[in-house]
């Protein structure tokens, strides 16, 4: 090594810090695996391990207000436990709902609530 170091060729003396550094960057990387992700606003890239992607939906399913049960409902967002638990009781006692307004009829579900579950959920 110490004769690569110190010949009078240029060309090999880049070679050899080229190397260093790229081992150098290769370990941190493989060391780091979070680094890996970028975290601008513009572009959103997280690059995952092998198999991982398995995992993840493909297609966002929407919940059926009507067939769901209280813990599927607490995945809609801005429903709690209780408020799950409301909607559960409200159909077992008057039936299916038959449309968005049927579901206003639920204590706690306003219209707020209801345009942010809207995209959520199907009837």
């Amino acid at each position: 090594m110490k004769k690569l170091f110190f010949t009078k060729n240029i060309e090999s003396k880049c070679v050899f810090l080229i190397w260093i550094f790229t081992s150098l960057l290769t370990l941190f990387f493989l060391a780091n695996p979070d680094s890996l992700i970028c975290k601008s606003n513009k572009h959103r890239v997280i690059h995952l391990k092998k198999g991982a992607y398995n995992n993840i939906p493909t297609q966002i399913q929407k919940i059926n207000i009507n067939l769901a049960s209280q813990n599927e409902l607490i995945q809609l967002e801005g429903v709690g436990p209780v408020l799950a638990k409301r909607i559960v009781d409200y159909r077992n006692a008057h039936g299916p709902f038959h449309s968005l307004k049927g579901l206003s009829q639920v204590k706690g579900l306003g219209q707020k609530k209801l345009a942010k579950i809207n995209q959520q959920i199907k009837l």
